[in-house]
């Protein structure tokens, strides 16, 4: 992680009461752990949206000392569909994912690619069940894997969400998201002791 940190934060403000408490965190917590300052991308509509991400995806590309990149992106949403402030048919995660994959921005091979996506993925509202006594945990043992040169379209990539497909993403309206909120609580308290998927277990 010794090149530059690069990060890609959109946020729709609109009729999202809370949406500024999460950029604040967003941006508090690229702060901290040293990503590279750029103006967040703000209450854009559909076409707006796939303008600046092929922007930043371009300017990726053009760059040559980029150790990873973070894409938050903080909107409305359904499955497979994030939208802007003008709603209609919104934009496609897929196309998004896509132009940071193998082919589409070479620049980011064999690096880490992690999009966070705080939108809704349905309707349907989790009502919740019991906790059970106890978990169980999958351990895979010493498992070795040799990998070839040749890579697949999409790797290393690590793409979050707040909820289960078909489910709505829960947001307090004074305070933010509940996925953003405790983002910035693990990752302040554990920055220095766990990896990034740990963190994100936590």
């Amino acid at each position: 992680m010794s090149g530059d940190r690069h990060a890609f934060v959109l946020c729709v403000r609109k009729n999202r009461r809370g949406a500024q408490h999460d950029l604040d965190k967003v941006k508090g917590l690229l702060k901290e752990f040293n990503f590279v300052d750029r103006k967040p991308c703000l209450d854009r509509t559909n076409e707006e949206i796939i303008w600046e991400v092929e922007q930043f995806r371009n300017w990726i590309n053009a760059s040559s000392n980029v150790s990873c990149v973070f894409i938050f992106i903080m909107a409305h949403g359904e499955e497979g569909t994030i939208f802007g402030t003008d709603g209609g048919e919104g934009v496609k995660l897929d196309m998004i994912f896509s132009m940071f994959d193998n082919k589409n921005c070479p620049q980011l091979q064999l690096k880490p690619k992690v999009f966070v996506i705080q939108a809704c993925r349905g309707k349907s509202e989790d009502s919740g069940v019991k906790m059970a006594d106890g978990f169980r945990s999958l351990d895979l043992g010493n498992v070795e894997e040799t990998a070839q040169v040749m890579l697949p379209i999409m790797t290393d990539t690590f793409t979050i969400y707040p909820a289960q497909p078909g489910f709505v993403a829960y947001r307090y309206s004074d305070k933010g998201s509940v996925m953003i909120l405790k983002m910035d609580e693990v990752f302040r308290a554990f920055r220095s002791q766990l990896h990034l998927y740990d963190l994100f277990v936590k």
